[in-house]
């Protein structure tokens, strides 16, 4: 902003403590509108099968028990994984728990909130 801007705005006649909130507010409003922008072509790139983040947080669709050697998860992002080990493993059921999708050497490991983990491979 140029100085004869600055003043046109009225900025000057802003008290120090006043200026500093504005400054904050823009400094925020600008990262959180960076950080949307930036998640939008992530999440674009991954829709296009462009990219797999080495990092997915969503949700299991419905209900959680357990896996079976070859259950595929739907996530809420739209998302299916399919289990790439064969164990199985049950647990209480839990609705739509969180799960963390992560990177691992050549694959992936699938973090179920309250039903352990696995290795995965995605299938859409």
């Amino acid at each position: 902003m140029t100085p004869e801007d600055y003043e046109a705005a009225g900025l000057s006649k802003l008290e120090p403590a006043e200026r500093a909130k504005l400054d904050e507010f823009i400094r925020n409003y600008v990262s959180v509108s960076n950080e949307k922008v930036a998640t939008a072509a992530v999440e674009q790139a991954v829709k296009d099968k462009k990219v797999t983040p080495e990092v997915i947080q969503s949700r299991i669709v419905g209900p959680f028990s357990g896996y079976n050697g070859r259950t595929v998860f739907t996530l809420e992002n739209g998302q299916r994984w399919a289990q790439s080990q064969r164990d199985s493993a049950y647990f209480p059921k839990i609705d739509s728990p969180p799960v963390v999708i992560v990177k691992a050497g050549m694959g992936y490991r699938m973090h179920i909130a309250g039903g352990g983990a696995i290795r995965v491979s995605r299938v859409n």
